[in-house]
């Protein structure tokens, strides 16, 4: 009876690309040369506003002044359910898209 030895093949060090891994991001890049333009407008058309609007949101703002750092006040507001909002702000169900009674 014989014995077989068998090792591991060579790796590549660590860092090196191989030339497999190569000609992958050949590959790769028309791909994202081509997602590059819809990327960019689900950024500027989704993410900003959301943050814009994050913004705003803890501030006294209206179209004809700078807006005003007011900071918790509005979401204490709208859950204590001040006679400016009135009491029904205050409930879950009347501030999301639910029909109200």
């Amino acid at each position: 009876m014989s014995t077989l030895s068998t090792s591991a093949p060579a790796r590549a060090p660590r860092g090196t690309v191989t030339e497999g891994r190569r000609r992958v991001r050949e590959k790769q890049w028309p791909a994202y040369v081509f997602l590059s333009p819809w990327m960019l407008g689900a950024g500027v058309l989704t993410l900003l506003p959301m943050a814009v609007s994050l913004y705003l949101s803890f501030t006294d703002y209206n179209l004809f002044d700078p807006p005003q750092w007011v900071g918790l006040r509005n979401y204490a507001e709208m859950l204590a359910g001040t006679p400016a909002t009135g009491a029904r702000s205050a409930r879950p169900c009347c501030t999301s898209s639910w029909p109200s009674r």
